[in-house]
């Protein structure tokens, strides 16, 4: 891959590089070929990005996917990870070897070996999830080498470095599921916090979002580009909502943010706040009573609340 790209003036590494090199690493292990590699990714990018209509042709609540609504995120691409993944279990099963999906297919420890539904949807997972988060890992690595010179330099010059370098650029980026509700994103942080635990790792999640989020029409935005709140929030509502809710969080008082969010939804915080609930739920959920600390003012952008807080968990 890289001989082959290294060559070209220019190229996209994301879909040249970061793209194929984990599914081919993956396959390896899975014991797949590298000719399979292309037809898992575009499957997997269906999956995960199943809203989508640049991913799938049946993105989920703009066509009906209710034929699918007991597969994977509602996609007909885990009906095709699926057949795939039996096809090699047959492989596999009349000529074992020695990778994973022979181990899978092996008896577990209480003595039976996985269902087909199992093995389909721990198959489907691996595909899906392996190469998704390897391939952001190299794309924002490659990200923070390009606009970060020095830290180039230093690593070229330095090879010793690469361990570090590697946990560096380490970073998980999650975005805000359409689909998902309070509870998911209070979960998936949660989850968050029980992965960095494992790890034994110091994690800072940052979430990155803004309070009510209503944009000035096009025709009177040129007069509502500047920052105070008081002239150039959308509603006056919604300044006085963000700043009940700034106020609560400055107290540690999340459960009052929680309670108050049904009212809130009604000046539209950015993506349904799961920004700020996947970090509550990190560092405590409902019961968190970390106070926040505000760095500069509270300010309207475009019409929208945005803050800059800071929690110690």
């Amino acid at each position: 891959m890289i001989d082959a790209a290294l060559p070209l003036t220019e190229f996209d590494f994301v879909t040249e590089i970061a793209e194929q090199l984990p599914m081919r690493m993956l396959g390896r292990l899975l014991g797949t070929n590298d000719e399979d590699g292309r037809r898992l990714v575009r499957w997997g990018d269906a999956l995960l990005g199943n809203t989508d209509p640049e991913f799938t042709d049946h993105p989920v609540d703009l066509t009906d996917t209710e034929e699918f609504r007991c597969v994977p995120f509602r996609s007909p691409a885990a009906l095709e990870i699926f057949r795939y993944a039996q096809a090699q279990a047959a492989d596999r099963k009349a000529r074992p070897r020695d990778d994973i999906i022979t181990q899978l297919l092996a008896p577990t420890l209480d003595g039976e070996p996985l269902t087909d539904l199992e093995f389909n949807n721990f198959f489907t997972l691996l595909v899906a999830a392996g190469n998704d988060t390897t391939r952001y890992t190299m794309a924002h690595g490659l990200w923070t080498m390009l606009n970060h010179p020095r830290l180039w330099r230093a690593w070229k010059s330095n090879p010793a470095l690469t361990p570090t370098a590697v946990e560096e650029v380490r970073w998980v980026s999650a975005g805000v599921c359409q689909t998902a509700d309070e509870s998911d994103f209070l979960l998936f942080g949660e989850l968050l916090a029980a992965a960095a635990a494992a790890a034994g790792r110091r994690v800072v999640v940052l979430a990155s979002g803004g309070l009510s989020h209503r944009f000035w029409p096009l025709r009177q935005f040129r007069d509502h580009e500047a920052a105070d709140p008081d002239l150039h929030i959308r509603t006056p509502e919604a300044a006085a909502a963000d700043r009940r809710v700034i106020a609560w969080m400055k107290a540690g008082d999340h459960a009052a943010v929680l309670d108050f969010l049904p009212e809130f939804r009604r000046f539209a915080p950015e993506g349904f706040f799961g920004h700020y609930l996947t970090m509550l739920g990190a560092i405590g959920g409902r019961g968190c009573r970390a106070r926040g600390v505000q760095f500069g003012q509270y300010e309207s952008v475009a019409g929208t609340g945005q803050a800059h807080i800071w929690f110690d968990r």
